[in-house]
């Protein structure tokens, strides 16, 4: 049902919505669903080239295909079917799943072999994967081209605004055409040191089961060593594997992240500053 932007929760879903339709696609609750839905095949596949391999040597070729498919690029999600599965279970995480399930069924794949969907996972499992993978996503599509475009934007404004003068300054032109060309310079610096912290900042994420010790994990498969084949796993997202959590992974390093993004706002708000105080006299 269509919602007035009046009607909207948030500007962001309201006034806002038209300038934030590739930032939705990524955070929104289809996109969410689309990580899980990644991170769930891509952790099948993993159990199947790994610790499941023999229970899983049948897995019929219709099913491998999808589950690559959809590990490597989600956009084939059904978003609607998901939600419909959901209005039964209440659970969205196990709607995915069950989802999952029915299209691995529908190409043949056996009652034990789906089985092994969702492994010794929990929900924040699946979770804390999807949004690193989300966050990891935005930075390089939207957050890291936008700084860049930024950066250049100031350097032009650098180039033409050097020799002239800062309202308000003293009246020597000369130091005050070179500190407004420096502080210019100054805030291109800031802004694309913290460009620099975004792209280093680590996305991590656990897999660790319900208190982060693989007691089930162990319980099933006691030989394998889950520690090393849960990194092994994360990494293979792209992601970084953190081996010191609880129940959830502290989410410490999205708040570094998010540290970040404000340092880079409040950069642009003083490189506003300097520019606008260079070109209005």
């Amino acid at each position: 049902m269509h919602t007035s932007f009046t009607d909207a929760l948030s500007p962001l879903d309201g006034r806002y919505a038209g300038k934030l339709a590739e930032v939705a696609h990524i955070f929104s609750e289809a996109g969410l669903m689309r990580e899980r839905v990644r991170v769930e095949c891509a952790w099948f596949l993993a159990l199947a080239a790994g610790p499941a391999e023999k229970p899983l040597a049948g897995l019929p070729d219709p099913a491998k295909e999808l589950l690559a498919a959809l590990s490597k690029d989600p956009q084939g999600t059904d978003v609607p079917a998901i939600k419909k599965i959901e209005s039964r279970t209440n659970h969205d995480v196990k709607a995915v799943e069950y989802w999952l399930r029915g299209e691995l069924q529908s190409r043949g794949t056996s009652a034990a072999d789906l089985e092994w969907m969702h492994f010794a996972c929990t929900s924040e499992d699946i979770n804390n994967l999807a949004y690193a993978l989300m966050l990891k996503s935005a930075r390089a599509t939207l957050l890291l081209p936008m700084l860049k475009d930024l950066g250049g934007k100031i350097d032009a404004l650098a180039a033409r605004h050097r020799r002239r003068r800062h309202a308000g300054a003293d009246p020597w032109p000369n130091r005050d055409a070179h500190d407004g060309g420096k502080r210019t310079r100054q805030r291109r610096s800031q802004t694309r040191s913290t460009a620099g912290l975004s792209r280093t900042c680590c996305d991590l994420g656990e897999n660790e089961w319900a208190v982060g010790n693989f007691n089930a994990h162990v319980a099933a498969l006691p030989r394998v060593d889950w520690p090393a084949f849960s990194a092994a796993f994360i990494e293979s997202l792209g992601l970084k594997s953190n081996a010191y959590t609880t129940q959830i992974e502290p989410h410490d390093w999205i708040a570094e992240y998010c540290h970040a993004l404000m340092r880079r706002e409040h950069g642009a708000v003083w490189i506003f500053h300097a520019t606008c105080g260079v070109t209005f006299q």
